[in-house]
């Protein structure tokens, strides 16, 4: 352990290394940078300012600092302004991008109860640790300034750096890296993390890219890669890292136990019961697994810190941008602590601000104590060392891009250094090409600082307006200059992580899994099994009574998790029992039906001739650029295609699934539009009233600048208006017609229908879905659902059902706040007057019909003031149209109902919701009611209660708890989402088809449908033969070597898939480079899957040794010509043998110095019997090793 140590090159080696010691030279080969900005202040304390950095200056002149020696702290008014900064300037640092770091509030706040942001934390621990790492910029927000931060002594003196020759043993590596802070997992996916797998120790350190795998020899590290955290493989050797804290605080075991007595003591005077249970929980979670946000909050119940974020240095060069901005923007950071500290003491009884936030005056004088240099996009008239002499780019004013080529020319004639800063992947493929095409001179280079005098540089990432610099000869240009009014999105997108689905690695003692030849069992485990001084590793799956099936290794394959519905178990029947083979026969006919009619409405709609729609016009693309929001990836991609679609001369039909709020209507206006445009009528159906009027407002609002009249037919209409509009669609005066099945009535005719857009189409009933299914054939279908759908389903159809997947939320979207408490009437009255406050709407759940209407005057008492009304299942469907209709209205403010809110409707005003009786829930409907709120900017809020008094099961604690702790979806919502996929795959495919799904499993469902698909298309590949080989041979993956289960599970059923002997060289190579060298049981292993290989390609089903000889069992139409082994050529011809009463094998005899090679022997003769045109080059694993056992 050391105090100060050299770089962490963890992600590239030259990422860590200081560009210069002094401003930037041109011999550097970063000569342009040098001559902007070396004459600027350096931030080194004697005050000063640095303007005239206006736009993409900036984040050049950041970069240009995060390439010196040493750290630069620059402070900015806000998070949005700070996250900007950074991604523009690590454009500019490209692979040097991890010398610049952001210094965020993980939350708003620390009484606000948000998850912290991973992200936010894993920077935070980077900018702390930036020092050790070789140096660099840390942007910090001038809230972050304000916290009291603990001692940084401790935390700096626990770095550790490894290289190669560092004598430590795994163990005592392992317990260093618990002490600083980094959890033990099977798998190294995420910073902060580590593992040990015998020699090899990964650690993911908090201020890399990329994990790292040390290779210890003994008790010494003989070679450090980096790896990649998704493909488990290593990519490059390094020479050291220095890894630093993955926690924030660091306490010793004296002073943790001293935070625990005082949370303890504070714990025992708080009156209030639901308080105080939420504190007990905060401490029991602090005693198990610490976190930085828990020692945070807990921390200063003994001891609030006294040191700032630049303690953590040994000096920093300190800037500040717009200095006159900064008092205000402290104040009104304290402004809100202190209200989030009044609204949440009662819920959450933490010590005051004071405890954890600095004051504003004392951040002030801090700051002025060190004399920082000020950043001022602005040019001070009375500065020497503004940057003077800057002229704007000129306007892009043609759309084919001539005004731009012809000042590109001039500049590179002129010897310009010139850099395009362009974040838009596909627009920067087609600038270049551009360039290219017209011969432009353009310029790569390792970094994008080393611009070149008459070159051009594209450089990928965000930028604000770039700037001409004639004296200097620099012209950089951003997305805006050359694309005018149309920025793409900047930052990352969130993407919502979908859950594997079949993963078998997953499994967990007790877990339901199908066997496909048995049916559903109970997983009980590995188990190592030796017989005759042969031992393998067998998967225990546990049937009806006493029934045990004993799964070996390489049929793994064959096992699948059940996937079935949340709260449904199958039956467990005998292993002797015909119920599965019922089952799995009813599924497959079932599958088999749904292929034909899927099948041969693509069939249908491809040999009727379709219209094709025009491509974008001027009109279209105006539209567009209204959109007030910037489009998702997910979401341009729908669009795109959508519009493809359209332009084929053959019918449409597409699904976009994505959630209430990810922009599906989007899809669909932009798609009515382009329908309109080529002189066609559009109609827009929707399962219920209310959501025919809420697409109705949304397609007007957003239509209205453009000709196009949009009407709406349904209840809310009289029947004289109805008639109005149906004869104004009859003459083509309506474009568009939104409605609910009242559409597809015999009196609604359309002038020239062109395109129809269904709206949850699994909600209408079957003689709507029949009248729909003689329209789709003919015309352009879109079709819109909520309910997620799996991208194993979406495979499974490829080829016959178009299917756009909307995952990524949109980018204000934040996570919703939830609380998990017992019933409290006082908390439940605060949350609906703190929503009625702020002038929203609150859902109140409670899922009991019979006593809905007590709830209701209940609730009437407790909050006389709110307008309240109630909705549930079982009131007449008008009364819950007029309802909800009224709610929408904001007529009422809250809405009583049971879980039929669960899906549909989009209300942005409603933002807290309350759940009564939850733990009578499913995890998947908590998970979609909370889904209904948090729908705008607005920082929604949750509270799940649990019935007071009432003893909870185990589940419903595990339920509850999963709630609380994963407000964004991750794997704690692997189930839930599940859950929902598989329900939205049976509205996709027919709810009747929900049944046989939950009795076969949905992998295997799938599987069935992806089958019948293929064979209806005649596009079934033969089926390889499936071998057996009973050889007897110790061969495993032992426990010393792999010692967890889940990596052993997935490596034994990626063997027993494989079909490939290339396929099978690179798992043995990733094996040993994840685990180390081979034992000679796995080589065995892995020799043994070689051979099903070469059985399989030469159509030999079984090979097994018996006694003397080796019988290899083919298929009846790949039986070997016996003339060809009987060759005298044949290197077998004195050692076959075969049996008439056993037609379908051929024998080898066995001589004794063949037993310590059998495999090796085995595969040679499968060679000489497969075919020229099955026979497959490739490398093979090793041979098999020499095992004493296996001779005798």
């Amino acid at each position: 352990m050391t105090a100060s140590s050299p770089p962490c090159p963890a992600t590239r080696p030259s990422a860590g290394q200081p560009a210069s010691a002094s401003p930037v030279s041109a011999a550097s080969g970063l000569a342009v940078f040098g001559n902007l900005f070396a004459g600027l202040p350096q931030g080194d304390g004697e005050g000063g300012a640095a303007s005239g950095l206006a736009g993409a200056l900036l984040p050049m002149f950041l970069a240009y600092l995060a390439r010196l020696e040493g750290v630069s702290l620059v402070v900015v008014p806000s998070v949005e302004r700070a996250t900007r900064l950074a991604e523009e300037a690590r454009a500019w640092l490209g692979p040097a991008a991890d010398r610049l770091h952001t210094f965020l509030p993980d939350r708003p706040s620390v009484y606000d109860p948000a998850p912290a942001d991973p992200e936010v934390l894993t920077h935070r621990l980077a900018a702390m640790g930036i020092e050790a790492a070789g140096g660099g910029v840390v942007i910090a927000a001038a809230a972050a300034l304000c916290e009291r931060m603990h001692p940084p002594g401790p935390w700096r003196d626990q770095r550790l750096t490894v290289r190669p020759g560092l004598a430590i043993r795994p163990q005592e590596l392992a317990t260093t890296l618990a002490q600083l802070g980094f959890r033990r997992v099977n798998l190294v996916e995420e910073p902060g993390q580590f593992a040990v797998r015998g020699g090899l120790v990964d650690i993911f350190p908090v201020t890399g890219e990329l994990p790292i795998r040390c290779d210890l020899f003994g008790d010494e590290i003989d070679s450090l890669k980096t790896f990649s955290p998704q493909t488990q493989r290593t990519l490059e050797r390094i020479d050291a890292c220095t890894i630093v804290p993955a926690l924030e605080i660091l306490p010793s075991p004296a002073d943790l136990a001293a935070i625990i007595t005082a949370v303890e003591q504070a714990i025992a005077q708080v009156e209030e019961p639901t308080a105080r249970e939420v504190l007990q929980r905060r401490l029991e979670r602090l005693r198990a697994h610490p976190d930085s946000r828990d020692l945070r909050e807990l921390a200063p119940f003994h001891a609030p810190g006294r040191f700032s974020l630049w303690d953590y240095w040994s000096g920093c060069r300190l800037f500040i941008e717009d200095p006159d901005q900064l008092g205000e923007a402290l104040d009104h950071f304290h402004r809100e602590v202190q209200q989030s500290w009044r609204k949440a003491a009662e819920l959450t009884p933490l010590p005051p601000p004071e405890a954890y936030y600095h004051s504003t005056e004392a951040v002030r004088q801090a700051l002025a104590a060190r004399r920082p240099t000020a950043l001022s996009r602005f040019r001070q008239p009375d500065d020497p060392h503004a940057i003077s002499g800057l002229e704007p780019v000129p306007p892009a004013t043609d759309p084919s891009r001539e005004s731009l080529l012809n000042d590109l020319r001039r500049w590179v004639r002129e010897h310009y250094a010139v850099a395009l800063v362009i974040e838009d992947e596909t627009r920067l493929a087609n600038l270049r090409a551009l360039l290219i095409e017209r011969k432009l001179p353009t310029h790569t280079a390792r970094s994008p600082m080393h611009l070149k005098p008459g070159a051009i540089m594209l450089v990928p990432g965000p930028s604000q307006r770039g700037f001409i610099h004639p004296a200097a000869r620099v012209a950089v240009l951003g997305e805006e200059d050359i694309f005018p009014h149309q920025v793409r999105p900047t930052g990352k997108a969130r993407r919502v992580a979908e859950a594997s689905l079949t993963s078998i690695d997953q499994l967990t003692v007790g877990d339901l899994v199908v066997h496909v030849d048995h049916g559903v069992a109970e997983y009980r485990g590995i188990h190592e099994m030796t017989a005759g001084g042969i031992t393998r590793e067998y998967l225990l799956l546990q049937y009806a009574g006493s029934d045990r099936l004993y799964v070996p290794t390489d049929q793994v394959h064959k096992v699948q998790k059940y996937l079935g519905f949340e709260g449904y178990r199958p039956t467990i029947h005998s292993l002797d029992s015909k119920v599965w083979e019922s089952q799995k026969r009813r599924a497959q006919k079932n599958v088999e039906a749904i292929a034909r009619e899927l099948l041969e409405l693509y069939a249908k709609r491809h040999a009727q001739p379709g219209f094709a729609f025009h491509p974008d016009n001027d009109l279209q693309i105006e539209m567009e650029r209204a959109f007030p929001y910037v489009e998702t990836p997910d979401q341009r991609k729908a669009i795109e295609a959508t519009k493809q679609d359209m332009e084929k001369p053959t019918p449409m039909d597409r699904l976009i699934c994505g959630d209430v709020g990810y922009g599906k209507t989007e899809v669909a206006i932009r798609a009515a539009f382009k329908a309109v445009n080529s002189g066609k009528q559009v109609a827009v159906l929707s399962p219920t009233t209310l959501l025919a009027f809420q697409h109705f407002q949304t397609f007007r609002s957003r239509l209205e600048r453009f000709p196009v009249k949009v009407e709406m037919i349904s209840r809310l209409r009289r029947p004289a208006e109805q008639r109005r509009i149906l004869a104004q669609v009859e003459a083509g005066a309506i474009d568009i017609l939104i409605g609910t099945h009242r559409l597809l009535s015999s009196d609604v005719r359309f002038k020239d229908l062109g395109l129809l857009i269904v709206d949850e189409e699994q909600r209408f009933g079957v003689k709507h879905k029949e009248r729909l299914k003689s329209l789709k054939s003919q015309i352009d279908v879109l079709t819109l659902t909520a309910t997620p759908i799996p991208r194993t389903l979406q495979m499974a159809l490829s080829g016959i059902r178009q299917i756009s997947i909307i995952n990524t939320p949109p980018e204000d979207r934040r996570p919703v706040n939830t609380y998990v408490a017992p019933f409290d009437p006082v908390w439940a009255k605060r949350a609906i007057i703190e929503e009625l406050k702020r002038g929203g709407q609150v859902y109140y759940v409670y899922n009991r019909v019979e006593r809905i209407e007590q709830k209701a005057a209940f609730l009437r008492e407790l909050v006389p003031e709110a307008r309240l009304v109630v909705a549930h299942g079982q009131m007449d469907e008008q009364q819950v149209e007029q309802t909800m209709l009224e709610f929408i209205r904001q007529e009422h403010d809250v809405l009583l109902a049971t879980t039929i809110i669960e899906s549909g409707l989009d209300i942005p005003n409603v933002n807290t919701l309350i759940v009564d009786e939850a733990e009578r829930l499913g995890l998947s409907q908590m998970y979609q009611l909370r889904g209904r709120v948090g729908r705008s900017p607005r920082q929604a809020w949750a509270y799940f209660f649990y019935s007071k008094g009432k003893p909870l099961t185990q589940e419903a604690q595990d339920r509850l708890a999963t709630i609380e702790e994963h407000t964004a979806l991750g794997s704690g919502f692997r189930i839930a989402l599940r859950d929902l996929q598989i329900r939205g795959a049976g509205n996709l495919l027919g709810e009747e088809q929900s049944g046989h799904i939950a009795s076969i499993g949905f992998t295997l469902y799938v599987e069935l449908l992806e089958e019948a698909v293929a064979r209806l298309k005649g596009a079934v590949a033969p089926k390889p033969v499936e071998a057996s080989i009973e050889i007897p041979i110790t061969a495993l993956l032992p426990r010393l070597y792999i010692p967890e289960e889940e990596p052993r599970i997935d490596l034994y059923a990626r063997l027993a898939r494989c079909q490939d002997l290339d396929r099978l060289a690179l798992l043995q190579a990733e094996c040993e480079d994840r685990f180390g060298p081979l034992p000679p049981e796995g080589r065995a292993l892995f020799q043994v899957a070689r051979t099903r290989i070469l059985a399989s390609r030469a159509g030999v089903r079984k090979v097994t040794r018996i006694l003397h000889h080796l019988r290899f069992e083919f298929t009846a139409d790949r039986r070997p010509d016996p003339a060809l082994l009987l060759n005298p050529r044949s290197a077998f011809r004195q050692r076959v043998f075969f049996s008439p009463q056993d037609p379908d094998a051929v024998n080898l005899h066995l001589r004794p110095e063949d037993l310590p090679r059998l495999l090796d022997l085995t595969g040679e003769f499968l060679q000489a019997v497969t075919p020229d045109d099955a026979a497959q080059s490739g490398p093979h694993p090793a041979p098999t090793p020499h095992l004493d056992q296996e001779a005798s």
